[in-house]
């Protein structure tokens, strides 16, 4: 129910210390409103209204009963479990780990828990763990620290949730463990401290705090037992373009090594990509395609997003088809640039200006970013003079959207601000009312004294 989703809530903003322990009801509600805007009842009343419209809606009943099926698996999993005090004291206690990482390539045999073993016999060797930090591991160290001398503090339950690295929180301190299985590779952890910070009305509200830990190790086996059974899943589809957006999620929800990983995503691209029929299944292709490409891109170094270039092209090119959007029409006019196609690059930014139809900061954003494009064409030679008399009227288009709508909000305080005084001065001269006189009278059978106006008889 809402109340539960609520209190889960709270239980969850007091473990992780941004809610004390003896806070009240106004405390929890203070912080929910700086996140959501909404008062408890607002919140509740505002999801309420849309459970009943997708209720009244045939195909949204649908999808809204199959999604109250894995919370009703992650309930009956939770009713079988019988978490320990110290299990559940674990909520509360924060490890403080360093960590050899060894990140798995993107391309080619997954390594990394071999070079990882490598590190572990160095360590067993008598190298200290610091300094096998700084050989092996490829964690970015934290501000003004080296990579051995950077940690991580996370509470004890974020290791015991995954089965992967349960062995962290049994470590004592000083203690490591062997190679690990993470996401994106492989690591060895180090335990450096341990802090607890018990509720102290923990004994009082230990029932809560068990639900609240069975739900999490829950939730987890559920996601453990999902992640299996989806690596077997066979469906058949009737556009190929919904097939490749089921295939770009299932690669990110199937937490696979980086290098299976690239594999599935560069055959997304290709599938979606490849699509024919109708206009419908093409532009779910074109999302997919985009979708799988930008997820690679965003994490290649220089000299793989220049092997990407033409490939990346083409597809924010599919997509533009479908999609207009002044941010992907940066990046192609980028890679144009990079790529010294003026004319490409000079009618992509043209089409940027003119998509340019918001004129708040998001807007503004998008003004400074023309301007400054148009002045790396126009230094590397690729704008006519036609191209910048487009670009120019469409700056100009916007400057003249930003002054009418500066100007209404203008208008708009002013009168505001009068109809405020207007309506403060007539209370000033509205003259107050007086209450009617009565005359006490004897009581009536409901105890409320009998009124009698105008009447000096008995």
């Amino acid at each position: 129910s809402m109340d539960q989703q609520l209190q889960m809530a709270k239980l969850q903003l007091m473990m992780s210390g941004k809610l004390k322990a003896n806070s009240t009801d106004a405390d929890f509600e203070a912080i929910l409103k700086s996140a959501t805007g909404k008062t408890v009842k607002e919140y509740k009343d505002n999801n309420a209204a849309e459970l009943a419209s997708m209720i009244a809606d045939p195909e949204k009943r649908t999808l809204l009963a199959a999604s109250f099926v894995r919370p009703a698996l992650e309930a009956s999993v939770s009713t079988h479990l019988n978490p320990t005090d110290d299990e559940i004291k674990s909520q509360f206690t924060s490890l403080t780990v360093k960590r050899v990482f060894i990140a798995s390539p993107v391309s080619g045999a997954d390594d990394s828990a071999e070079k990882a073993g490598k590190a572990l016999a160095d360590i067993k060797g008598g190298t200290s763990f610091e300094t096998v930090m700084n050989r092996y591991s490829k964690d970015p160290p934290s501000p003004g620290k080296t990579v051995s001398e950077s940690t991580t503090t996370a509470p004890a339950s974020t290791f015991t949730s995954d089965p992967n690295t349960a062995e962290v929180a049994k470590l004592k301190v000083g203690e490591i463990t062997g190679v690990l299985k993470v996401m994106g590779g492989s690591a060895i952890y180090k335990l450096e401290s341990v802090k607890s910070t018990v509720p102290p009305d923990f004994d009082k509200k230990k029932a809560d705090f068990r639900k609240s830990y069975a739900e999490g190790i829950a939730r987890s086996q559920v996601q453990a037992e999902i992640d299996a059974a989806m690596k077997d899943v066979k469906v058949e589809w009737q556009g190929k373009g919904y097939e490749a957006v089921y295939d770009f999620m299932r690669a990110l929800e199937l937490h696979s090594s980086a290098s299976e990983q690239k594999k599935q995503l560069e055959a997304v691209i290709k599938e979606g990509s490849s699509v024919s029929g109708s206009e419908d299944d093409i532009r779910a292709g074109a999302l997919a395609a985009y979708a799988a490409s930008t997820s690679l891109y965003t994490s290649a170094t220089p000299e793989e997003k220049a092997k990407m270039q033409g490939d990346r092209i083409e597809v924010i090119g599919a997509l533009l088809r479908f999609v207009e959007s002044p941010e992907v029409r940066f990046e192609l006019t980028d890679l144009y640039l990079d790529s010294k196609n003026g004319p490409k690059a000079a009618e992509s930014l043209i089409q940027a200006a003119r998509s340019n139809n918001d004129t708040d900061a998001i807007g503004q954003s998008r003004f400074n970013g023309i301007n400054s494009r148009a002045e790396k064409l126009k230094k590397a030679g690729m704008l006519t003079p036609d191209d910048e008399k487009a670009i120019e009227a469409e700056q100009t288009r916007w400057k003249q959207d930003r002054a009418e709508q500066d100007k209404a909000m203008a208008d708009k305080k002013k009168q505001d601000e009068e109809d405020q005084k207007r309506a403060e001065a007539d209370k000033k001269k509205r003259p107050s009312t007086p209450s009617a006189p009565t005359t006490p009278g004897k009581a009536s059978p409901g105890g409320v004294p009998e009124i009698r106006v105008g009447t000096t008889g008995k």
